[in-house]
């Protein structure tokens, strides 16, 4: 029997896939307010300038940018010069996401995960992250979760949270 949290994790996973389709959807259509894909094809940014203002220097940078959604934001941090790996909890949107890198020819990767789980799934990664990211509302729901995230920062960065 599935315990409480895991019938909740379920239908949340749910619900982001159909959102990851509706907001791809609409974007492709041109009809989303938020997500402008046709301006992510012609080069530009899909980063608020505030965000770009408190970024560091990101050229030649491992970024991982958790709750990437079908990467619009990852694909901007690549094109500021990072080998950024996104993190989402929906299947679709990481499958979203990985047909535009490879559209955009983006320096981006994509897991599927649970971010909780991330550190246990990226165990034999040798690497850590010079930054972290994380925008648009994503709170980091615990401390334990914090701590586990800060795992994967190299010791000369920070961690950096958007709420835009």
């Amino acid at each position: 029997m599935k315990d409480k949290n895991s019938k909740y994790s379920e239908k949340n996973n749910e619900r982001w896939d159909i959102l990851a389709e509706m907001h791809s959807g609409a974007a492709e259509k041109g009809t989303a307010k938020y997500y402008d894909l046709e301006a992510l094809r012609d080069g530009k940014t899909s980063l608020f300038p505030v965000e770009i203002a408190e970024l560091p220097d990101l050229k030649d940078k491992r970024v991982l940018h958790l709750q990437c959604h079908f990467g619009m934001d990852t694909i901007s941090l690549a094109r500021m010069g990072a080998k950024v790996v996104g993190v989402d909890y929906s299947e679709k949107a990481i499958a979203i996401a990985n047909k535009l890198a490879e559209e955009l020819r983006a320096n981006a990767t994509f897991i599927h995960s649970d971010i909780y789980k991330l550190p246990d799934l990226m165990v034999d990664d040798k690497e850590s992250f010079d930054f972290v990211y994380t925008s648009a509302n994503h709170m980091l729901f615990s401390l334990q979760l914090f701590k586990s995230v800060l795992t994967f920062l190299s010791n000369s960065q920070i961690l950096t949270a958007s709420y835009s």
